[in-house]
């Protein structure tokens, strides 16, 4: 039987409430062998969630660091130094937990679409400094960035960069798992308002 063909194993009999129980983390090693105890098939996406917890804390503070020092949130925002890290945080651990459940929509309905309406909300910061020009410049972002409306700049750039330090920081095989997931935040975080 394709277990994977039915329902999504988020809702699983025997691992609803081990997910329930994990929500907005990263699993545990015994909860990854839960779920594969139910899900053999399953034995590369456990691998990846494995990778990204180990690197997730390094990963979100590289990418903020340079964020904060690209723009001026903690002058727009009360608390940015505690807030923006945990968004990206979150982001992270639900697109691990999505890439486990192969669930794109649970994505979405868990922390995908919450967190545009906050995003929304707010006005971002003008980016202060361009790495444009500069030695390793990446000249792809720099060019997504310029076709952003200055509202989303900070956004597209905080999940371009998670995208792009995560694929640096985990195993090529870990990230074609993960990598469609990261896709998803940055393009829905970075839909028109």
């Amino acid at each position: 039987m394709d277990t994977l063909s039915s329902p999504s194993i988020r809702k699983h009999p025997d691992l609803a409430a081990l997910f329930k129980d994990a929500e907005a983390r990263h699993l545990s090693d015994d909860e990854l062998e839960t779920v594969l105890g139910v899900f053999p098939e399953l034995a590369p996406e456990a691998q990846a969630c494995r990778e990204v917890r180990e690197v997730e804390k390094k990963v979100v503070k590289r990418v903020v660091r340079e964020i904060f020092s690209q723009y001026d949130y903690t002058e727009h925002h009360e608390h940015a130094m505690a807030k923006c890290p945990r968004d990206v945080r979150y982001v992270v651990a639900y697109a691990t937990a999505s890439m486990l459940f192969r669930d794109h929509s649970y994505f979405d309905d868990k922390v995908l679409i919450w967190l545009k309406t906050i995003l929304q909300s707010f006005d971002f910061p003008k980016r202060k400094v361009s790495s444009s020009g500069a030695l390793f410049a990446d000249e792809k972002l720099e060019d997504a960035l310029a076709q952003q409306p200055q509202k989303r700049q900070s956004v597209f750039h905080t999940y371009y960069r998670l995208r792009e330090e995560m694929g640096k920081s985990i195993s090529a095989e870990s990230f074609q798992k993960l990598e469609p997931f990261l896709t998803q935040a940055l393009t829905t975080l970075t839909e028109e308002y």
